[in-house]
């Protein structure tokens, strides 16, 4: 006879199971990337949950390692920008509109007919 307390109380002590998809989305990069990670020791080993070696094997990961790796990784370190001065901004400004030189010889504008026999 089973004991609902008991599996109540087992299901609430296991770790919760991150599937490769999960991983994947979490991290935003590909497998081949993880898996490198893995071979490298840089990123917390996966666990089979179906028969050893095999390609159709159910792969998995303690959400806790995994959580516990992203907390652990470097913050990124950035560099303030300088304002630049108003008096540069000026100075890119383009030419005006009338002043823009004009080539005669250019080709035609689109669905016009060529003047060249």
């Amino acid at each position: 006879m089973r004991h609902p307390e008991k599996n109540i109380e087992t299901v609430a002590a296991c770790p919760r199971l991150l599937t490769k998809a999960e991983v994947l989305a979490l991290l935003g990069v590909t497998y081949t990337t993880v898996f490198t990670w893995m071979r490298e020791g840089q990123f917390p080993l996966s666990i089979e949950l179906g028969p050893s070696g095999g390609r159709s094997t159910k792969i998995a990961w303690l959400a806790d390692e995994v959580y516990a790796w992203i907390a652990s990784r470097p913050r990124r370190k950035l560099t303030p920008t300088p304002i630049k001065p108003s008096n540069q901004l000026a100075q890119r400004r383009r030419s005006p509109v009338g002043t823009r030189r004009v080539d005669v010889g250019a080709r035609p504008f689109a669905g016009q007919p060529s003047q060249v026999k």
